[in-house]
């Protein structure tokens, strides 16, 4: 959903259509980030190009409307890398 250089305006458009395919009571989960994009991909600010930019995406996504997931730390833009501990 994170696409750069588009208009803020855009992505309440995004909400209100979204919304409009979803039961009445019912809400979005918002996130950029969580425990399992941090362990396989990477974390907020190389997924999103910067610290600047994986801020944006998270203020984007909190106030948006529906319910921000806020993983641990990308409020303030913890740049720490989780180690993939797989054993399969």
């Amino acid at each position: 959903m994170f696409r750069y250089n588009q208009a803020a305006s855009g992505y309440y458009q995004i909400h209100l259509n979204e919304y409009s395919s979803i039961p009445s009571g019912s809400h979005k989960l918002r996130f950029t980030s969580n425990h399992d994009e941090c362990a396989w991909n990477d974390t907020p600010i190389g997924l999103f190009g910067g610290k600047d930019a994986s801020m944006s995406a998270f203020v984007i996504t909190a106030f948006m409307g529906g319910v921000p997931l806020i993983y641990n730390g990308q409020e303030v833009g913890n740049c720490n890398w989780l180690n993939n501990l797989s054993t399969a």
